[in-house]
């Protein structure tokens, strides 16, 4: 199955679950769940919208008595957050289909038009494409620690370990730039699994992309920083064999920059 036939099987599967989602929602009392620690103890609130209201909101206090309310609006908060999470995964296979649907090269199409440059433009094309599929069929060294942390599924029999190497597997495949995801490194020691190793779509040169996400860990820096001297000592200069993107707790990663950074430095 090719990943925009699985897109939108996808698409349509978080489709199912949003509407299960909402359909859930509505059984739950109105209002939100408030929780403020006490000391050693919690106290919880009920807020409900009240356009009369002055603040514009009614909170009521929820003793021992409330249990069975405050596990009600617990669990809406549950279901809220789960809403959240499957319309972001949502919108990331929508950017996906929009790209996939609109993308075009205008300059080969208008070479097209010369049945004859058709012809030789179609071959070197095919001649690519062949490569890509011998190169992306080849068995690799993948990073073999930590396996239980490949938590988020892009496709059938692929993970990733975040949502932000999520987005950029993604957009590579939006652009059918093949890849390889913790592919070993090739130096004997240390052992270093890059995020992402991929092809370029022109030159067909090994690149590297690293996510860097944890930008405010000073000691997450520091080991960052000991293998971008790596990479360099052996080769792969930045913005040239070596691709970088960055996030922190304040600073998100999403799929438009890994978009942006495939079509205006890779490309």
């Amino acid at each position: 199955m090719l990943f925009f036939d699985y897109a939108l099987a996808e698409k349509q599967t978080i489709s199912q679950k949003i509407a299960e989602a909402m359909d859930n929602l509505t059984q739950f009392p109105r209002g939100s769940l408030l929780c403020y620690k006490n000391g050693k103890r919690f106290k919880y609130y009920h807020e409900i919208s009240n356009s009369s209201s002055s603040e514009g909101r009614i909170v009521k206090y929820l003793g021992k008595k409330d249990l069975e309310t405050i596990t009600k609006l617990a669990q809406k908060s549950v279901w809220k957050s789960r809403l959240r999470e499957l319309r972001l995964e949502q919108k990331a296979l929508q950017a996906y289909l929009d790209i996939h649907e609109e993308r075009q090269d205008v300059a080969l199409n208008t070479l097209r038009r010369s049945e004859r440059l058709k012809r030789i433009i179609d071959a070197e094309m095919d001649t690519f494409r062949l490569d890509d599929v011998e190169w992306s069929k080849q068995e690799y060294e993948h990073n073999p620690n930590h396996q239980d942390q490949l938590v988020v599924k892009i496709r059938p029999g692929e993970s990733v370990r975040s949502k932000s190497e999520a987005f950029i597997a993604t957009a590579l495949r939006a652009h059918n730039i093949p890849y390889r995801y913790e592919c070993k490194f090739p130096i004997n020691y240390p052992a270093v699994y890059p995020d992402f190793t991929f092809l370029h779509p022109v030159t067909q040169q090994e690149m590297i992309w690293e996510h860097f996400g944890l930008m405010d860990d000073p000691e997450y820096v520091k080991s960052m920083t000991a293998k971008l001297k790596l990479y360099i000592e052996n080769g792969y200069l930045p913005n040239r064999r070596l691709f970088m993107t960055f996030e922190s707790g304040s600073e998100p990663f999403g799929y438009e920059e890994a978009n942006w950074l495939i079509e205006n430095v890779i490309m």
